[in-house]
């Protein structure tokens, strides 16, 4: 938090969100996984000396319906492009690019009608790159689950007694 004051002291005319991309660009790979460290460790110096950074911010609307639209906000005061990629498990390194846009977004839709078919079931990651003109890049991730195969009945708290008749019902997308 204190290095946050600093740089909007530094930088008066600075969103909350620039500050939070000049803090996750200039963070410290500590090693560890994107689920143990996030975006790494603060580094004060690097972050009181970097330049005003891209936005990059990626949700999910309508988590249970398909196909998937992601929102967000993907701009910066000197745009060039933003980029989405999907990757499969929680802590991949491996992605793939599936949206390139050279319009900048705030606050709307960064992609409609993505086919999450693509990934393996399980866990996934989708991540959006925002760069401007100067080369500057910041990056976020969302996390989502991709379930081909569920069931809807019986749920868990469901109370059967012996003899009963069960209906099993469920889903497979393919």
């Amino acid at each position: 938090a204190g290095v946050a004051v600093l740089l909007k002291q530094q930088h008066p005319t600075w969103s909350p969100d620039e500050i939070k991309m000049a803090l996750r660009n200039s963070a410290t790979d500590i090693g560890a996984t994107r689920t143990e460290q996030g975006h790494g460790r603060v580094d004060a110096l690097a972050t009181a000396q970097s330049l005003q950074p891209p936005i990059a911010y990626i949700d999910i609307q309508n988590r249970n319906q398909t196909p998937l639209t992601f929102i967000g906000t993907a701009t910066a005061s000197s745009f060039k492009e933003y980029r989405l990629f999907w990757g499969d498990g929680l802590n991949t390194n491996t992605f793939t690019q599936f949206h390139i846009s050279l319009q900048p977004v705030v606050n709307g839709i960064l992609f409609s009608n993505f086919d999450a078919s693509v990934m393996k079931d399980g866990y996934g990651v989708i991540k959006l790159e925002v760069t401007n003109t100067a080369g500057m890049t910041s990056i976020d991730y969302i996390p989502l689950v991709v379930d081909y195969i569920g069931f809807t009945e019986p749920l868990n708290n469901d109370v059967l007694r012996a003899g009963d008749l069960l209906n099993i019902k469920g889903y497979i997308f393919f």
